[in-house]
């Protein structure tokens, strides 16, 4: 029976380098780097994502993405085959104001990507052109809820554990660090995990060419040379992709503040020993 497959990750974990490995693996017919095979995979809240299933009348400026989240994922189940129902989400899992995400009815599986928080905090306070500590009062909250567009923004922390509730669908938990540093070895495991659930061929050979063509300084250039069709204005979204430039990036006070807060998970993950 076909359902949902969600890439998931807190925003700035590795979630768009996934799925342009994915993309292309899936449905590239050749070698070139190709931006528009994204948009095969896109993110679920988006109000062009309602715009397919749901009536227009519906989507105004204050569209309730968790009121209609599982009606739109129904209908998207009902019109779509299984290879086009994967899409991205940053949107956490769980229940508001009687209104869950999504369910075990709707979703076959889900891949979560997790990246270093303290990484994670250099590059959001990039991405968002703010400073790190005006990024980290928001990044370590535990008792705020903020809206980016129609999507519902928690801590870290609670993001990752509201996934990891998740258990009554198989899921593949993957560490952005590990991609980036084993490529083969963590999207070979990517393919052999969706082709136990989905009719795709493991090609190892695909898996190192499409490795090749998607690799992140290459998508840095291209960016650099065509523009990104989800990057805001003036802001690389392929920025660096590293690992650790927060070691450079943050002071003292602010690593303190993240390893205190996250720190059960970070020591979990293999972040903190």
């Amino acid at each position: 029976m076909k359902k949902i497959i969600w890439i998931s990750s807190y925003p700035k974990s590795g979630n768009t380098y996934v799925r342009a490995f994915l993309a292309h693996y899936l449905f590239s017919k050749n070698s070139i780097l190709d931006f528009h095979l994204l948009k095969k995979i896109p993110k679920f809240e988006k109000k062009e994502t309602f715009n397919i299933v749901l009536n227009a009348e519906l989507l105004n400026d204050n569209l309730n993405l968790l009121k209609y989240s599982l009606e739109v994922q129904k209908k998207l189940i009902q019109k779509f085959d299984q290879k086009k129902l994967i899409f991205k989400t940053h949107h956490f899992f769980g229940t508001l104001n009687n209104h869950i995400f999504t369910d075990s009815n709707n979703t076959l599986l889900f891949i979560y990507l997790v990246r270093d928080p303290r990484e994670i905090l250099v590059s959001l306070a990039n991405f968002n052109n703010l400073s790190i500590d005006k990024q980290l009062e928001h990044f370590v909250s535990d008792n705020v809820l903020r809206q980016a567009e129609i999507e519902t923004i928690v801590n870290w922390g609670l993001h990752y554990r509201s996934w990891k509730s998740f258990k009554s669908v198989p899921s593949l938990f993957l560490r952005y660090e590990d991609i980036v540093q084993e490529p083969l070895k963590n999207f070979s495991k990517l393919i052999s995990f969706l082709a136990n659930y989905i009719n795709i061929e493991i090609d190892n050979a695909v898996i190192e060419k499409t490795i090749e063509i998607t690799k992140f300084d290459k998508l840095q250039n291209f960016e650099n040379k065509h523009g990104f069709h989800e990057s805001p204005n003036d802001v690389n979204f392929f920025r660096t992709g590293k690992i650790d430039s927060w070691k450079e990036k943050l002071n003292t006070n602010q690593i303190k503040k993240v390893e205190d807060t996250f720190y059960e998970n970070m020591k979990e993950l293999k972040y903190l020993k």
